[in-house]
C-alpha cells in the first residue's frame, strides 16, 4: 500500500507541474489530468499477483542479503506487511465515508433538481427548443444557466437575462455539454472527489479536470457559434450575471470567477500544441508511465 501512495504521489505531482507550466491544449490537459486521476484507481497489488513470485522476490532478497541477515529481513518484511494492512484498512474506511457523503449529496441534488422542475413559474422557450437537444425553460431560481438531469436532461436559463444573445450563448454552451456527456462526467468526478476527500492532490486534480471540461466545451461551442461572438457574449455574461455555482453535480454556464476569467483567456489563445508543448507532455507521459 505504501508503494501505491508513493507511485500516485509522483504521478500526480508530475501531472500538476506539467499542467501548470506545459501550456498545452485544452484536450491534452484534460486527458493528462484524467490519467493522473485514474492512476489512483490502479490496483498495483492485484497486478503484482499476476507476476511470478520469483521474479518479484529474487531481486529484493539478493539486494537485502548483501546488507542484513535473513532473520532481520524476515522481521522487516513482517513489519512492512503489518503497515500495509493498516494502510489498506484505513484507505477503505476513508473511501466508505466518502461514498456515504456522495450518496447524501446526490440525494440533496436530486431533490433540488425536482424542486426546480416543479416550479410553476417555469416558462418554456418554444422558439429555442427546436434548436436544442434538450427542453429549455426560463427559471427565476438559477443565476445564469444549468443543464440538469441525465436521462431526460433539461436546460434552465435565468429569467433575469433579457439579452437574447446571452440566452443563445447559454443554450449553445449547455447543448455542447450534453453532446459531450459532460453531465455524466461531472457526476463521476464528484464521486471521485468524495471518495478521495482526504487527498489534497486528488482534490486539485478534480478541480483542474472540471475546469478543462468547461474549457473544452467553450472551445467546441465557439466553433459553431462564432469565436468572436462567443468571446463577446461570454465576457458579458460573466460581467453581468456571475454567481458561483455551488452544485458540482450539474453543468453550469458559469462556475468560479477565477475559472471563468481563465476560460475567456484560454479561448482568446490559439490553444494549439506546439513542438515544445508536445515534447513537454510526452516527457510527462513517459515519466508517469
Amino acid at each position: 500500500m505504501d508503494v501505491y501512495f508513493a507511485t500516485n504521489l509522483i504521478v500526480s505531482v508530475i501531472a500538476l507541474l506539467t499542467l501548470r507550466y506545459g501550456n498545452g491544449s485544452n484536450s491534452a490537459s484534460y486527458y493528462l489530468s484524467l490519467f493522473a486521476i485514474l492512476s489512483w484507481f490502479i490496483p498495483y497489488n492485484l497486478i503484482s499477483q499476476l507476476i511470478p513470485e520469483q521474479v518479484l522476490m529474487k531481486p529484493i532478497v539478493l539486494s537485502l542479503s548483501q546488507v542484513t541477515t535473513i532473520a532481520s529481513t524476515s522481521q522487516q518484511n513482517t513489519n512492512i506487511v503489518e503497515l500495509s494492512a493498516w494502510l489498506t484498512w484505513g484507505f477503505i474506511s476513508l473511501a466508505l465515508i466518502g461514498a456515504v457523503a456522495f450518496l447524501t449529496q446526490l440525494i440533496h441534488s436530486l431533490r433540488w433538481q425536482r424542486r426546480l422542475l416543479a416550479d410553476h413559474q417555469l416558462i418554456p422557450l418554444t422558439c429555442c427548443n427546436s434548436k436544442s437537444q434538450a427542453l429549455v425553460y426560463l427559471s427565476n431560481q438559477v443565476a445564469s444557466g444549468l443543464l440538469i438531469g441525465v436521462f431526460k436532461p433539461v436546460i434552465l436559463v435565468s429569467s433575469k437575462i433579457k439579452n437574447t444573445q446571452l440566452v443563445e450563448l447559454i443554450i449553445a454552451h449547455e447543448n455542447q455539454h450534453l453532446k459531450a456527456h459532460d453531465n455524466i462526467r461531472l457526476i463521476i468526478l464528484e464521486l471521485v472527489a468524495q471518495l478521495f476527500w482526504w487527498n489534497p492532490l486528488m482534490q486539485k486534480l478534480v478541480s483542474v479536470n472540471r475546469f478543462y471540461i468547461e474549457a473544452r466545451c467553450d472551445e467546441q461551442a465557439s466553433k459553431s457559434y462564432g469565436k468572436d461572438n462567443y468571446l463577446r457574449d461570454l465576457s458579458t455574461l460573466i460581467l453581468c450575471h456571475h454567481a458561483d455555482q455551488s452544485n458540482t453535480l450539474t453543468c453550469a454556464a458559469l462556475t468560479k470567477r477565477k475559472h471563468n476569467l481563465t476560460r475567456v483567456k484560454r479561448l482568446k489563445e490559439k490553444g494549439k500544441m506546439t513542438i515544445k508543448n508536445k515534447l513537454c507532455y510526452l516527457i510527462a507521459a513517459f515519466a508517469t508511465l
